[in-house]
């Protein structure tokens, strides 16, 4: 499940590639060990919730992660650009929130 079919690194697509971390770091809270997955679009309207100042953006990136992932549409640069943006945005939120 790579953003972009490979041509990006997972672990660079920021705050929809690294969901687990970002509840964390939110305080969205710990999914139950036998709960299902999160959806990208649950991740953003929970994430959204915590940070309504990053609400639309964080719609925009799911919305971007489905098309790339599910729609089969190509990754573009734009999208890429959006979503890492976006990924220092959160961070910044984070460590506003929790500066540990």
């Amino acid at each position: 499940m790579g953003f972009g079919r490979g041509l990006v690194d997972e672990r660079e697509v920021g705050p929809l590639g690294q969901a687990s971390q970002d509840q964390r770091q939110l305080h969205l809270g710990e999914p139950e060990p036998d709960a299902p997955a999160r959806t990208a679009t649950e991740l953003s309207r929970d994430a959204g919730a915590v940070l309504p100042g990053l609400a639309a953006e964080l719609s925009r990136a799911a919305e971007i992660f489905n098309d790339v992932n599910y729609g089969e549409l190509p990754a573009t640069a734009d999208g890429y650009r959006i979503i890492a943006e976006l990924d220092d945005q959160v961070h910044g939120a984070a460590q506003r929130r929790h500066p540990w």
